[in-house]
């Protein structure tokens, strides 16, 4: 297989699609292309194809993640049901769950107690409901208990 193009993409130029034998094969950051040291006429051996195609994934589901976390909070739970949902492998769902986590995105304990606070807050609901809310987001039964405890 031989890499026949890179374009980077109009509206963000930090993606590239990177074509082989004139298809779209997968989707990149510029840094990925970089470091793969893909180029045009390069002879892509099974390897090289493999490792493109794990990180197009990792990119699609990182992306996919970061839409869903956007919109609101999520507990860890809640992404890989989502990712898993997409078709996204649970190697590549790990993956980027373990990076958003390291990056301070994804904190299922934060997101607990933000969560049973503002469930009390509203009043509408005693601890049974707040427990019984956070353990359908998900959460571990000690995490949603403390959380529960101190809303």
């Amino acid at each position: 297989m031989m890499i026949t193009g890179l374009r980077r993409q109009p509206n963000n130029r930090q993606l590239v699609w990177v074509y082989a034998d004139g298809e779209k094969l997968a989707r990149l950051t510029a840094e990925d292309v970089e470091e793969l040291g893909l180029r045009r006429g390069l002879e892509a051996d099974e390897a090289l194809v493999s490792e493109v195609m794990r990180r197009s994934a990792l990119l699609g589901a990182r992306r996919a993640a970061v839409r869903l976390l956007a919109r609101r909070s999520r507990t860890r739970a809640e992404l890989r049901r989502s990712l898993k949902t997409k078709g996204f492998e649970e190697t590549i769902i790990q993956t980027v769950l373990d990076q958003l986590e390291g990056m301070g995105h994804l904190n299922d304990a934060e997101h607990a107690r933000a969560y049973a606070a503002h469930l009390a807050d509203r009043g509408r609901a005693g601890p049974r409901a707040i427990y019984a809310k956070l353990r359908q987001r998900g959460l571990p039964a000690g995490m949603a208990s403390e959380a529960t405890e101190e809303a």
